[in-house]
C-alpha cells in the first residue's frame, strides 16, 4: 500500500462527537469479492467506554450496506476484550484463531 490512505478501494473515515471533537476512527479496505477489510477501528483513549465504539461500528456497518458491501473483516488481538466484546455484541463471528488475534467476521447484506 505505497499510497496509504490514497490507496484506490480503501475509505478513511474520522467521527466526531456532538461539539466536533474527534472521537474515532476508521480506515477500512476493499476487496473485490466485497469484502471489506478493517485495517483500524479505533475510538480514542479519553472517549473509550462511553458508548462511541458502539455508535461508530453501526454507523460503519450502515454505510458499508450503503455502498453495497457484503462482510466486514476485522484482525483483532484477543487481549483486546473490549473491541471482542463490541463485535460480538454486533454479530461478528470468529473464523480462524492465530497465536495473538482472531479474524473475525459480519455479513452486512
Amino acid at each position: 500500500m505505497s499510497d496509504g490512505l490514497h490507496t484506490k478501494g480503501h475509505y478513511f473515515y474520522l467521527f466526531s462527537n456532538e461539539v466536533n471533537e474527534p472521537v474515532a476512527d476508521v480506515w477500512l479496505g476493499s476487496k473485490d469479492n466485497g469484502t471489506v477489510w478493517g485495517w483500524d477501528f479505533y475510538v480514542y483513549p479519553e472517549y473509550q467506554g462511553q458508548g462511541y465504539g458502539y455508535q461508530v461500528l453501526s454507523a460503519t456497518l450502515e454505510l458499508l450496506i450503503s455502498l453495497g458491501f457484503e462482510e466486514l473483516r476485522f484482525t483483532v488481538f484477543k487481549s483486546n476484550t473490549n473491541a471482542i466484546g463490541l463485535y460480538k455484541k454486533f454479530g461478528f463471528k470468529v473464523l480462524a484463531e492465530h497465536d495473538e488475534q482472531l479474524e473475525m467476521s459480519i455479513k452486512v447484506s
